[in-house]
C-alpha cells in the first residue's frame, strides 16, 4: 500500500512482532526520488494478527485514513502527516463477527468504509466517529465480496464489488443515507475471489477508472463518464493475469500494473492519456516471481507514480518511470 503527500512517499506494510501471533503496521517514509528516509512502528495495542488493511489519502492532505481488520474487529484511524513522521488517532472499531477485510475512502464531505467479514459487508460512511454505522442497503447481504472505491465530485462515491458466490460484479453511487441502485457492471465466475484482480480509481475531471479479471481471465478496462453515470465497453489490455493495481497521476494519465502468473518475473504497464492506450511494455522486471502490486491510488505528481509489489519476503518500492535507483527493504529488518 503506498501513498504520496508530494514530498514523501508512504508505504504501510504488515509486519509481525514479538512472534507470529501478533502484528503491526509499519510504515517507511520515500523522499520523492526513492531513497528511504524513516521506517516506523504505528504501534497497535491489540495482541491479534490483522489481516488486511487499507489506506486513503486525497493529494496534497496532511490527512490519512487507515482501516484494518483483526480477530473480530474492523477498526480506523486518521494519521496526521508532519514532515516525515505521522500522528495517529486513537482507533475507532466495531465488532463483526470474523474480520476479514476493509476498503477505506474520504469523499468531498465524509469518510466511507467498506467492511467484510466472514458472511457480512458493509458499505458506510458519515463521520470517523459514526463510520460504522447507516449501512447501505443493497450490499450488506452479499457474501465474501471485494470492493473498490473511487471519489466523484457530488459527494458521492462510485462503488465497484465483487460478491464470492456472484456470477457478475456490481456497481453503484454511494452518499450517506443515499445508496443508488446496485447495477451490472461485468460477468464473473461465481465462487471466485477478485482480490487484488479488481481495481477502480477517479481522474481529476471525475471520471472513474476499472480494470478486473473476465471469466476468461484476461485484463480488462472500463471508463466511468461522470456526466452520463455510465461505462465504455471493455477494452482488453492482456490474455492472463494473476495481480493488478491502477492509479492516475496530476495530469489524468491513468497507469495499469499487473502480474502475469509464474514463471514470468515481469511487472507489465500500460498508460492511458488522452484516449489513447500505450503499447504494453515492462515496468520493472524481478529475478524472481513478484506477488502482490499496489500503486498510488490518485498522485499529485505529474508522470511518476509509486508502486510496491512484494518478492519473497522483501517488500519493493519502485518510481514509474524510474527516477533513481529502486528502493527496496527485507521484512524481517525493519526494527521495531
Amino acid at each position: 500500500m503506498v501513498i504520496f503527500n508530494g514530498a514523501y512517499y508512504w508505504i504501510f506494510y504488515r509486519c509481525p512482532i514479538f512472534g507470529n501471533n501478533i502484528d503491526d503496521i509499519f510504515y517507511a517514509a520515500v523522499d520523492r526520488f526513492g531513497r528511504l528516509k524513516k521506517i516506523a512502528r504505528i504501534g497497535f495495542t491489540e495482541n491479534l494478527i490483522i489481516y488486511k488493511w487499507d489506506a486513503y489519502s486525497y493529494p496534497g492532505s496532511t490527512e490519512i485514513l487507515l482501516g484494518y481488520s483483526h480477530g473480530s474487529y474492523h477498526r480506523a484511524r486518521t494519521g496526521t502527516i508532519s514532515g516525515d513522521s505521522i500522528s495517529w488517532s486513537a482507533p475507532t472499531s466495531s465488532t463483526s463477527g470474523t474480520a476479514r477485510t476493509v476498503s477505506v475512502i474520504k469523499s468531498t464531505d465524509g469518510y466511507f468504509w467498506f467492511e467484510r467479514a466472514y458472511n457480512i459487508q458493509s458499505c458506510k460512511g458519515a463521520t470517523l466517529a459514526g463510520i460504522f454505522g447507516s449501512s447501505c442497503a443493497e450490499i450488506t447481504s452479499s457474501y465474501e465480496g471485494t470492493a473498490q472505491y473511487a471519489r466523484l465530485p457530488d459527494n458521492y462515491i462510485l462503488v465497484l464489488n465483487s460478491d464470492y458466490e456472484s456470477n457478475y460484479m456490481s456497481w453503484f453511487r454511494h452518499k450517506q443515507d443515499a445508496c443508488g441502485t446496485r447495477q451490472n457492471f461485468a460477468a464473473k465466475t461465481a465462487s471466485y475471489h477478485l482480490f487484488g484482480r479488481l481495481g477502480l480509481t477517479e481522474d481529476g475531471n471525475g471520471d472513474g477508472h476499472a480494470i478486473y479479471e473476465d471469466t476468461s481471465g484476461y485484463l480488462q478496462y472500463r471508463k466511468y463518464s461522470y456526466s452520463t453515470s455510465s461505462w465504455s465497453t471493455p477494452t482488453q489490455l492482456d490474455d492472463d493475469i494473476e495481480y493488478c493495481t491502477i492509479g492516475v497521476d496530476a495530469d489524468n494519465v491513468v497507469y495499469i500494473f499487473w502480474i502475469r502468473p509464474s514463471p514470468d518475473n515481469n511487472i507489465y504497464c500500460k498508460m492511458y492519456a488522452g484516449g489513447n492506450w500505450s503499447n504494453r511494455f515492462t515496468a520493472f522486471a524481478e529475478s524472481s516471481h513478484p506477488t502482490g502490486v499496489s500503486c498510488e491510488h490518485r498522485s499529485p505528481r505529474s508522470r511518476a507514480l509509486g508502486l510496491v509489489w512484494a518478492l519473497g519476503n522483501e517488500i519493493r518500492f519502485g518510481i514509474y518511470p524510474p527516477l533513481d535507483e529502486d528502493f527496496h527493504v527485507e521484512k524481517r529488518d525493519f526494527g521495531t
